[in-house]
């Protein structure tokens, strides 16, 4: 499933990826893996990642079909 995380970190939350990837307390390899899909986020990383750009979800994640606190469904 396509996500928007790099867009979302180049054009709203205007950060590096290192800062976020600490922020998030993750490797700046394992950011780029969510970035180009060969990897999926836990649910646990994937808020605290929406929480470190200060949006929801469903802005990394727009075609996702069902998005809920702690489940997200057909990512």
């Amino acid at each position: 499933m396509e996500n928007r995380i790099k867009e979302v970190i180049k054009n709203e939350a205007r950060r590096p990826l290192n800062y976020v990837a600490e922020r998030v307390g993750i490797s700046n390899t394992e950011l780029s893996n969510y970035i180009a899909g060969r990897r999926k986020p836990t649910n646990e990383r994937l808020l605290k990642l929406a929480n470190v750009l200060n949006v929801s979800v469903k802005a990394l994640y727009p075609n996702a079909k069902r998005v809920t606190r702690w489940i997200i469904w057909n990512l």
